[in-house]
């Protein structure tokens, strides 16, 4: 499946980015938009279709025009259900924009303890995100420097109203449809280093492979391999960053070998492991 139509733009040295996409025709159970920002949190505007959000095995029916707001280190994709019109908008913005504004980090705080948020029409905050996240769009999209400072500060408004909206409300309905794919998370996320092939984990399960395959796709929406691939790299970016070489780096998150881990990284992030090193070498480790 490909959209039609994306625009993107990014702003303040790429620390804001703004993505809006439109797929006449999205077909269900299909591999795209698949989402693993370790340092990016992220704003979504589903505007229409027809898709069940996929947090790590959670599944969340999301109704169109509602706001998802995901903070970072989730893995999370959209699962369509069925052919349809496939409209939405997000915008993804890093950690270091809390450092602009000061005494922004304990919203920070609020955002990473609760992870996801949903804001619907029911919300009384609804038209008033809504009017902040156009505000924010035109500035983006304006192409004048100065008013990415606007973008900014309309984007802490949108956040303020956003966690004001979600510790209002119930807290988010979780789905979950089989218990044994809670459990192999679970497992997988604690023994990253281990062998968790298809093989091993439908051993250690006592499913077979094939269905295993389609059990776990189902219900994340990611394949076991991706899966297990994405957690091993953002866990290899937080042991790098955390002053690790690359080589202890490859052992510790289950690379057979220091090239199948340099291939994986090169891939994943657009950068070898020194390149990804030297890229956060002077950015601050913690808000």
């Amino acid at each position: 499946m490909t959209s039609d139509f994306v625009i993107k733009k990014d702003i303040l040295d790429d620390l804001i980015s703004y993505i809006s996409a439109f797929t006449k025709n999205a077909s269900p159970n299909t591999d795209f938009e698949t989402h693993a920002h370790e340092d990016t949190l992220e704003l979504y505007y589903f505007i229409k279709g027809d898709p069940v959000f996929s947090f790590e095995g959670r599944h969340i029916d999301v109704k169109e025009e509602t706001f998802v707001l995901i903070s970072d280190g989730l893995l999370h994709r959209p699962i369509i259900k069925k052919n349809c019109e496939y409209f939405r908008k997000r915008i993804l913005f890093k950690k270091e924009c809390f450092q602009r504004l000061a005494d922004s980090s304990s919203l920070y705080e609020k955002l990473k303890e609760t992870r996801i948020f949903t804001i619907d029409k029911n919300s009384s905050h609804y038209e008033r995100i809504t009017s902040l996240f156009s505000d924010i769009e035109e500035d983006i999209l304006s192409y004048d420097k100065d008013r990415e400072l606007s973008a900014l500060v309309s984007l802490f408004s949108l956040l303020i109203k956003a966690e004001k909206s979600s510790a209002e409300n119930e807290k988010i309905n979780y789905k979950r449809q089989d218990r044994r794919v809670s459990e192999i998370i679970s497992y997988i996320d604690a023994n990253l280093a281990e062998d968790l092939s298809y093989k091993g984990i439908s051993k250690l399960f006592y499913i077979s492979e094939k269905n295993l395959f389609k059990l776990f796709k189902k219900e994340t929406g990611f394949s076991l391999g991706n899966y297990v691939n994405t957690r091993r790299i953002n866990m290899a970016k937080r042991l790098l960053i955390d002053g690790a070489s690359a080589s202890s780096t490859a052992l510790a998150t289950g690379f057979s070998d220091y090239s199948v881990f340099y291939r994986s990284f090169l891939k994943s992030t657009g950068m070898s492991p020194m390149q990804f090193i030297q890229s956060k070498k002077y950015l601050p480790h913690k808000m």
